[in-house]
């Protein structure tokens, strides 16, 4: 007959994860010295953070206003920032809106009226004559039809 093999056995008992965190991980060591990614960091308090936080938010706000007052144009929409409270409609409003009517245009039906001066500026940048013109894409359908 053949011989049974004694079965090696565990001699510490199972302890599950939870009971005993502190044994497990003191029994795994590494031998190496953590990388970069692995080492911790050391936390910075809630308030400190809050206190970077305004600090960023206001030099971005800063920033901000100083990219705004270099544009040109920027002025004349200023208002519109300050006041955004008192154009927006009430809900009320919009609740008591029923729609456009089939036969009435969204825009209310008028046609603009062109001034003289905006015909000049359409007229110089239109062409009276049209003609197609031809893009790089026809030209060399042309080229490898030669």
């Amino acid at each position: 007959m053949a011989k049974k093999r004694s079965r090696n056995q565990n001699p510490e008992p199972f302890f599950p994860e939870e009971e005993n965190d502190s044994k497990s991980k003191s029994s795994t060591k590494h031998s190496k010295a953590p990388k970069h990614h692995q080492q911790q960091n050391k936390l910075i308090a809630s308030d400190m953070s809050a206190k970077i936080l305004k600090e960023a938010l206001i030099q971005q706000k800063e920033i901000q206003d100083e990219a705004d007052a270099l544009k040109p144009g920027a002025a004349s929409f200023a208002f519109l920032k300050d006041n955004a409270d008192a154009l927006q409609l009430d809900e009320e409003e919009i609740d008591h809106f029923s729609g456009f009517s089939e036969t009435q245009s969204q825009y209310g039906g008028d046609e603009e009226e062109i001034d003289e001066d905006d015909e000049k500026l359409l007229e110089a940048f239109l062409s009276k004559d049209y003609c197609p013109q031809r893009t790089l894409a026809d030209i060399i359908v042309d080229k490898i039809k030669e």
